[in-house]
């Protein structure tokens, strides 16, 4: 137990980054990581993409972290790169990341680790790699690709053997004027270029690494769009392309030198399965789980002096429905709101937690932007339906992971159980 107080950790919902937080904060998934590591030490099939899936909230993106933490602390035999789809908006965005990735692994290579020496055999890779620098991410002076025609071969210490895709060519100010023939001029480039590429610089640490793999690990690959919304265009897209990633080299002389490893939400993973390997599935806690992950932020975090009354905690979890992810939102909002409003010592009740509920309700009433959606809510409630479709966005009344939690239907959202008790409530006092 820590005696130190730490409240940017108390409650924090997002998985944790840090290595020693991944390890201290990770419990109650033991068979699961045990599951997983024998996966990783057994062959993976080439074309597909691993799927750890599960529900939202339910703490994916926490077990891959500590997964592939144990795998390096057991020295499995793989180079491990990480991106975040969340949010990104396109697939392009995280295969630019990628690149960035890949290009910063090559680069910190010390010259005594290039096999057999041959470090002019690495700048001239890395060379070719670093070109796209200023292409990548970025509209950049216009240029033309030129297909390489040099053939892959079986490489060895003697020869390169990693075949160019194709190489651009930068235009100069006359070029720009006088036009380039039958040549195609871009100013950025495609993402099927993009695939290639980072085909290349996965091939290139192959090279530098033989004995291992790359494990690329996309985390939220279906939270791709900015507003949240799971299955989007931009989402299949993206798994199109790390698919191809995924694929071994053209000339199949060895297995695939790419592991690429993502958390999906089970009705992505349901309606692409053929895409995707089932590697883990990651179900909702019991109750006793969440509770106990609850007192181990409060151990770490918060000196081991408790937060809510243990009815509270309880009701907290009651209405959490399995996700840990939003147990710990919740737990957090409501420890902030209290902080410093009750006497030192005395924890935060379930009746507490109840007036405040309906306060947040009362003024949700009288703000206009949020007006609609709560008397939607309201109105399910009263036809006790606990799920409800609404055609505006509630994300932007605030309604979204307090009330409402987005379901797999597109404008489907489920009522917060909590919420549901004290509205239900309010209508039998005629408070609403």
């Amino acid at each position: 137990m820590s005696s130190i107080r730490q409240p940017n950790y108390l409650f924090d919902h997002n998985p944790p980054t840090e290595e020693d937080l991944i390890g201290r904060l990770f419990c109650n998934r033991g068979p699961e990581l045990r599951f997983g590591m024998d996966r990783l030490r057994a062959p993976i099939a080439a074309g597909k993409i691993c799927a750890v899936h599960g529900m939202p909230r339910s703490g994916k993106s926490h077990f891959v972290h500590r997964l592939l933490l144990e795998a390096r602390q057991a020295g499995l035999p793989y180079l491990f790169l990480t991106v975040n789809a969340n949010n990104r908006g396109t697939a392009r965005a995280v295969l630019e990341e990628a690149y960035f990735k890949i290009l910063e692994r090559i680069r910190s290579v010390s010259p005594d680790q290039v096999p057999g020496g041959q470090t002019g055999i690495l700048d001239e890779y890395l060379a070719y790699l670093s070109q796209y620098e200023d292409v990548v991410g970025r509209d950049s002076i216009e240029f033309t690709v030129e297909r390489s025609t040099s053939v892959a071969h079986t490489q060895d210490v003697a020869a390169k053997g990693i075949a160019l895709p194709f190489e651009i060519n930068f235009l100069d100010r006359t070029e720009e004027r006088a036009g380039t023939g039958n040549k195609l001029v871009q100013r950025s480039l495609s993402e099927h270029e993009l695939v290639e590429i980072l085909r290349y610089g996965m091939d290139v640490l192959a090279w530098l690494y033989p004995d291992k793999k790359v494990l690329l690990f996309v985390d939220d690959l279906d939270l791709l769009d900015r507003k949240g919304k799971e299955g989007q265009p931009e989402s299949d897209l993206l798994v199109d392309h790390l698919k191809v990633l995924a694929e071994p080299p053209s000339l199949g002389e060895k297995p695939a030198a790419v592991v690429v490893l993502a958390t999906v939400r089970q009705p992505t993973f349901t309606d692409r399965d053929k895409d995707f390997q089932d590697f883990v599935e990651v179900s909702l806690m019991d109750p006793e789980q969440h509770i106990a992950i609850y007192q181990r932020h409060i151990e770490l975090f918060n000196a081991g002096t408790e937060v809510f009354t243990r009815q509270a905690v309880e009701w907290l979890e009651e209405g959490s429905g399995g996700q840990v992810g939003m147990f710990l939102r919740r737990c957090h909002q409501l420890w902030q709101r209290f902080y410093g409003r009750l006497p030192e010592g005395v924890l935060i009740d379930v009746e507490q937690i109840r007036q405040f509920v309906k306060q947040q309700v009362r003024q949700m009433v009288r703000d206009p932007d949020s007006l609609t959606a709560v008397e939607a809510v309201i109105g399910a409630v009263r036809a006790g339906a606990r799920e409800l479709t609404l055609e505006a966005d509630p994300g932007r009344a605030g309604l979204i992971f307090t009330v409402l939690s987005p379901i797999a239907a597109q404008g489907k959202y489920s009522i917060n159980p909590i919420y549901f008790e004290v509205i239900r409530e309010m209508i039998q006092q005629g408070l609403v």
